[in-house]
């Protein structure tokens, strides 16, 4: 809205926004599932051959050496608290993602038992903060949007040191774009709302005050530290001083795979552990901080999203007396992960040794967890498309049965597809296992998952020859 040239000086400047109310991703949808499958391959395959962090590297060599932002020193010395909001796995429907931009963007929020929270020096995006993928102006409906709309900035815009800053990193949906979008949005030194962009590369390391530094690694896609990143990290290494202590935010927590816990053979540790380039990328950086364990540096936390659920586990042995929290906090809007399939205690080995940790705390709770899980056979009343898509391939199937007759047990092919199925339920469930456990338990627990398929199409067929007056029995 234009202002009037003729108003008075005291009237306000106004403008209006227009901003898209988008609903929440249907994950379940068959078009979106077969659309966002691709973006996905298409990335893999580009992301495998090119990387652009090293692109923007080489276009920020000023930013190499240097802290990404540094609070001021006067916070060093009076004592006064500096607040710090996590935030991951937001930008996918309106609704939760503007509860949540309006949460952090409040200059003050009551919450019970903990009292005045107030707003924010710095708000840290942990990863996927657009859904399903950048295309169709993503980043501006399902994460602008709601992020102008909580927070606006001033009439007319100006500079305000006393602004909060955002920084982000990527998760593995701001790279499908080959980080075009996210750098665009968060590393060009513009402002998202009040919010002030301050970071130049997809990670960042932030100085914060009374000893303390927050690093934020970018591990996507292919999962590999690049050169030019784990220079910097180095960097910021040789500059902590004795008594220091640093939070990690890696894209994923992948210290939770089952897939990098150790079993009761040590020795196989290092293979587990290469087939996960995020956990060996991430042990890397911690190992950084672990070489100056002797002046007192220490690792005091890991926190990471794109698990859309929160469970912190906390050092258990005395072998762990000085392992990091592991913090999973990806509660930023997305729709909700179940927490009751996580392990009680992890074992691994990270950047300072070996590490034992305790679920101390989670939410949902595993109780409620599995509550919501039993509520699994609502969905073909919450999403009747996917429902009827599932009953549209069983339905065909069930007719290629009927049509069969009796002739399905004398066809070679009817046999080999029999037998392509169970082998192929077996080894994709033994491929999706942990492989810190034996390989016999899934591989048969799947084969005996296809074998049900191929009886229950193979009863429908001798019931469809049995039942008088069916027309389809040849």
């Amino acid at each position: 809205m234009t202002p009037s040239l003729n108003r008075e000086k005291t009237e306000p400047l106004t403008r209006v926004e227009l901003v898209t109310q988008e609903p929440a991703v249907n994950w379940l949808s068959p078009v979106q599932l077969l659309k966002t499958g691709l973006r996905v391959l298409m990335a893999d395959m580009v992301g495998g051959m090119s990387d652009p962090r090293l692109v923007h590297a080489a276009l920020t060599p000023e930013a190499a050496a240097t802290p990404t932002w540094r609070a001021e020193s006067k916070d060093d010395g009076d004592g006064a608290p500096f607040w710090l909001d996590y935030l991951a796995d937001t930008g996918d429907g309106w609704d939760s993602t503007y509860s949540v931009a309006w949460s952090v963007a409040r200059e003050q929020l009551d919450v019970p038992g903990a009292g005045a929270l107030p707003r924010a020096q710095v708000l840290v995006l942990g990863g996927d903060q657009v859904y399903p993928t950048p295309a169709d102006q993503a980043y501006r409906t399902r994460f602008l949007d709601p992020f102008r709309s909580a927070l606006p900035s001033a009439i007319p815009t100006a500079e305000d040191p006393s602004a909060p800053k955002m920084v982000a990193i990527p998760g593995n949906h701001d790279w499908y774009d080959g980080l075009s979008g996210f750098m665009r949005l968060f590393a060009s030194g513009g402002s998202i709302g009040r919010w002030q962009t301050v970071q130049k590369r997809s990670y960042f390391a932030l100085q914060l005050p009374h000893g303390w530094w927050l690093w934020g690694l970018d591990l996507q896609l292919a999962s590999e530290m690049d050169a030019p990143q784990y220079a910097y990290f180095k960097a910021m290494a040789a500059q902590l001083r004795p008594g220091d202590r640093v939070v990690l935010c890696p894209p994923e927590p992948s210290w939770a795979d089952p897939n990098v816990q150790l079993g009761e053979n040590q020795t196989a540790l290092e293979n587990v552990e290469h087939l996960r380039p995020r956990f060996t990328s991430l042990r890397q950086i911690e190992a950084l901080i672990a070489r100056r364990r002797d002046e007192d540096v220490r690792l005091a936390a890991v926190i990471a999203g794109d698990s859309h659920h929160y469970a912190r586990y906390a050092p258990w042995a005395t072998e762990s007396a000085d392992a990091p929290q592991r913090i999973t906090c990806g509660g930023g809007g997305a729709y909700l992960l179940g927490t009751h399939g996580l392990l009680e205690r992890l074992r691994f080995r990270g950047g300072a040794g070996l590490e034992t940790h305790q679920r101390v705390a989670t939410f949902p709770s595993v109780d409620e967890s599995r509550a919501l899980r039993d509520r699994a056979w609502r969905l073909p009343v919450a999403n009747p498309v996917f429902g009827l898509t599932l009953a549209g391939v069983y339905a065909v199937g069930i007719l290629l049965a009927l049509s069969a007759g009796s002739a399905v047990c004398r066809s070679p092919w009817a046999w080999i597809w029999a037998l392509s199925l169970v082998l192929g339920a077996g080894l994709f469930t033994r491929n999706g296992a942990p492989k810190t456990g034996g390989s016999w338990g899934p591989l048969v627990g799947g084969m005996v998952h296809g074998a049900l398929h191929v009886g229950l199409a193979a009863a429908v067929g001798w019931l469809g020859r049995a039942w008088p007056g069916c027309g389809l029995v040849a």
